[in-house]
């Protein structure tokens, strides 16, 4: 079960957060996008976000997370 979902900027400041499921008006630019799943360490990724975002995410084998939504260029998948 997803927790929590961050993306933060730059400086470290968290942007957005949803539980399980995240979206909002984000600026252009890169980020990190952070998942937490239960009894798991948060899986993180640098994203590239190129408009509104609206993330979807899931747990996936091997620890992974898979997220998918608009504002990303196709489905991620996340490892801790």
């Amino acid at each position: 079960t997803v927790q929590w979902i961050r993306l933060e900027d730059a400086a470290g400041e968290r942007v957005l957060h949803g539980r399980p499921d995240a979206s909002g008006p984000v600026p252009e630019g890169r980020y990190t996008l952070a998942v937490k799943v239960a009894g798991r360490a948060p899986a993180k990724a640098e994203i590239d976000v190129r408009g509104p975002l609206s993330l979807t995410c899931s747990p996936a084998e091997k620890l992974a997370v898979r997220c998918e939504g608009e504002g990303l260029d196709g489905p991620l998948l996340l490892r801790p």
